[in-house]
């Protein structure tokens, strides 16, 4: 075998193997082979004298094809990628080549040969190795942030756990009744206050998980809204003075009124006030504006503000200044988010004009007719 006769059995091979068609300078087709027939599901009498618009895909553009056209009718061979339709309406995507078969004499196109390869399949596969890598990626940068949590959480939690056993070793070392009444006063609350602390740590997280599963319960009332700002202002002066800030609160002239369950109101504002206080340089401002039937809660504080605004409502996700300054534990403002979604409370994040830290504002609907 020379190799002329070599080449020809070569392309016979890659024809047999191919879905192959021929079309007049129109693009009607002239010739179909049986990959084509197996592959399209159209027969050799539904496919000769039809245009090849029969296999055209109805998301493929306009310019893909006059692209096509322009190619071919300069005589240069057409290379795609196209999204094509079988007769019974299917999806395949077809490696596309159509090359103009030119006059031997004359040298003018007189019709055009197409191969296409299905490489449907293929694309499948490889759509779902990229899917398994993007899958693999995620649940590495999860199981690192999981960690980076963790590490976060049992600190937050061993702070107030030490305090508990160095007060409660002090008291049991000297005895209750050597210890000056003031001091054990003090010594007690601490050790009260630090549970505490764990415990609402705790909890929230265990709250948490019955948020994301819609597991948790409401009591919805109706509560004088100034009233209860002022109630979590006033439980967070000791947290204020720990971190040398003062909370200067600003109410509405009259009381507004909202329908809502009151504890886990008071959970969403005990979290955005106690990290404004933590991030702040010594200054926070609650603000209560009301108008018409919204009321807006806008808690800004004097800190260095936050770059990415977004991910800190994530569980798993630390901004670097957080994780520097290691003052919260990361789960208060992601318990906030599925909170103010179950109460319908809108909540947006912004700079601070005033105090040039963060602002957070939340607006929530009033009750009409009560004030």
């Amino acid at each position: 075998m020379n190799t002329n006769q070599a080449n020809n059995k070569y392309f016979e091979i890659l024809l047999d193997n191919s879905i192959v068609s021929k079309s007049d300078l129109d693009g009607n087709i002239t010739y179909v082979n049986d990959s084509f027939i197996k592959v399209t599901g159209f027969s050799r009498e539904e496919s000769i004298g039809k245009n090849h618009n029969i296999l055209r895909h109805p998301s493929t553009t306009d310019a893909v094809f006059k692209d096509m056209w322009k190619t071919i009718k300069d005589g240069q061979v057409f290379r795609e990628r196209i999204l094509s339709q079988k007769k019974d309406g299917s999806d395949f995507w077809a490696e596309t080549i159509i090359i103009p078969l030119l006059d031997e004499k004359n040298q003018t196109t007189i019709e055009y040969i197409a191969i296409r390869r299905d490489i449907t399949d293929f694309l499948e596969i490889k759509k779902q190795i990229a899917k398994q890598k993007k899958k693999e990626a995620e649940q590495k940068k999860i199981n690192e942030a999981k960690d980076a949590f963790l590490l976060l959480f049992t600190h937050e939690l061993k702070t107030p756990l030490n305090a508990i056993i160095n007060f409660s070793k002090y008291i049991l070392k000297n005895g209750c009744e050597n210890i000056p009444k003031p001091k054990k006063i003090k010594l007690l609350e601490q050790i009260e206050f630090s549970a505490l602390k764990m415990l609402e740590d705790v909890t929230q997280l265990l709250e948490l998980s019955k948020l994301k599963s819609n597991r948790l319960s409401y009591n919805m009332s109706i509560f004088n809204l100034c009233n209860t700002i002022n109630d979590v202002v006033e439980e967070h002066t000791s947290l204020a003075i720990e971190y040398d800030s003062t909370v200067y609160y600003c109410s509405c002239k009259n009381g507004c009124y909202i329908k809502s369950d009151i504890y886990r109101f008071k959970q969403i504002l005990s979290n955005i006030l106690s990290n404004a206080i933590k991030y702040s340089s010594s200054k926070v401002q609650v603000h209560v504006k009301c108008h018409l039937d919204e009321c807006s809660i806008i808690i800004a504080d004097d800190g260095d503000g936050i770059k990415n605004k977004e991910k800190i409502f994530e569980l798993f996700e630390q901004t670097e200044d957080t994780l520097k300054d290691k003052k919260g534990t990361g789960i208060g403002l992601n318990f906030v988010k599925y909170l103010c979604k179950d109460l319908d409370i809108k909540y947006n994040l912004e700079n601070s004009k005033e105090l040039g830290g963060v602002g957070f504002k939340l607006t929530v609907k009033l009750i009409k007719g009560k004030s």
